[in-house]
């Protein structure tokens, strides 16, 4: 398996190639920003974290026998599905409300997960084979893991990317001529107010 930044980099691009009629982005870290069709007015958008698709996978592995019908879209069946064997209570209140978006979302996960062809994906079919579930399931779990902010700051601080001021560097007078600089550099415009 890839390393998790790695597989979180490639991510993104997934979730752009992919035709489908429902967006996903990347957002804070490990949130995806998801957004509804916008057949009724606008589009909506929303977030849940890695954690709670990770959960929701999981929900889905431990009750594969319920789930094993329902590899393709039937609004109904999802919402009930999820209902009442999804254990998060964000992912629990989305499937009832943006059934289509969520069942995209965990979709698209499994798909790309499991290396399949980006051609081959579609917003109505979902792969709930045990082994397409399992290697969803230790993918994510690897990026939940690895990508927490815990484990990012972590990472990030024993690989600083940018070095902290230092104060003493700089006399206030400094400051107070480089600011009298820019300051006089901004064109103030007049907003007719």
């Amino acid at each position: 398996m890839k390393e998790p930044i790695e597989l979180y980099e490639e991510l993104a691009p997934f979730f752009q190639s992919v035709d489908s009629t429902f967006e996903i982005e990347l957002s804070g870290g490990v949130y995806l920003r998801f957004a509804n069709s916008g057949k009724r007015g606008e589009t909506k958008w929303f977030n849940l974290g890695l954690s709670e698709i990770l959960t929701t996978l999981q929900d889905i592995e431990h009750h594969l026998s319920a789930f094993s019908i329902a590899n393709n879209y039937e609004e109904k069946t999802w919402r009930d599905l999820g209902s009442l064997h999804f254990s998060d209570a964000a992912a629990r209140s989305f499937i009832t409300v943006q059934t289509k978006p969520v069942f995209t979302i965990l979709s698209k996960i499994i798909h790309w997960s499991n290396n399949r062809p980006v051609s081959s994906y579609s917003d109505n079919h979902i792969d709930l084979s045990q082994p397409s579930l399992s290697r969803a399931i230790d993918i994510v779990k690897a990026m939940v893991t690895n990508l927490a902010p815990g484990a990012v700051a972590k990472k990030q601080a024993s690989t600083p990317l940018i070095s902290p001021p230092q104060p003493s560097k700089f006399a206030t007078s400094d400051f107070r001529e480089n600011f009298s600089i820019a300051i006089s550099q901004v064109n103030f415009v007049n907003a007719g107010h």
